[in-house]
């Protein structure tokens, strides 16, 4: 039996059509409400620096632009249909959404830090809201400010980035055909006679012993 050598296994699925979409487009927000936080702690930085406390906000700044590079990318990616695009997604997403669900838990049982961390002063609940969808520097402002709400309202976004992330996970798709023991595909069969180089008849058109005897006698008659 001869076979063609084709290397047996899976192939890996790629997250396509709608929930690749909704991923990608999610990502996108998502990077550019970071880009939008960035630039609120940029403007209120710059002015007045004395109003925040520098490693946080520099430390925030960082994350922030770390985040917008990584969803934008990540998103990017998606849409070509690589699977990279939403493992990128999927962290960036995770670690912001880790920042905002710390401050939701810290705001529930009333932690506050013994520090005096330096930073933009409250504006009231709808503006704090508002700020706190602002990418991670909306998560970290509604940790400082410590409403349980805001910190909500801004964990709500990383959120649904990370299920859609993880609901695009690809399933192992087994390969179209699956290939006899020894890793080959038939592709022909061959059964030759061992004496006359023709086909060998099927077990029920051989001529048993006792007749061959027979053949022999008649024959010798």
């Amino acid at each position: 039996m001869l076979y063609s050598q084709e290397s047996p296994g899976v192939r890996r699925a790629e997250p396509v059509g709608a929930l690749a979409t909704a991923v990608a487009l999610f990502a996108a927000i998502g990077a550019a409400a970071n880009l939008v936080g960035l630039l609120v702690l940029a403007f209120g930085f710059f002015p007045d620096p004395g109003r925040y406390d520098d490693s946080l906000a520099v430390s925030t700044a960082l994350g922030t632009l770390l985040l917008v590079c990584a969803l934008g990318y990540g998103a990017v990616l998606t849409v070509r249909g690589d699977e990279d695009g939403r493992f990128t997604v999927l962290v960036a997403a995770g670690v912001w959404t880790v920042v905002g669900v710390a401050g939701l838990f810290a705001a529930l049982l009333g932690y506050r830090s013994e520090y005096g961390i330096h930073w933009s002063e409250e504006g009231g609940l709808a503006v704090d809201i508002a700020t706190s969808t602002a990418g991670l520097v909306g998560s970290v402002t509604a940790m400082v400010h410590g409403d349980w709400l805001v910190n909500l309202t801004g964990s709500v976004l990383p959120a649904v980035i990370v299920i859609l992330a993880v609901s695009a996970t690809p399933s192992a798709a087994p390969s179209p055909s699956t290939p006899p023991p020894g890793g080959g595909t038939p592709i022909d069969e061959v059964v030759a006679s061992p004496t006359a180089g023709g086909p060998v008849p099927d077990a029920d058109s051989r001529p048993t012993a006792k007749w061959r005897r027979l053949i022999r006698r008649r024959a010798a008659r």
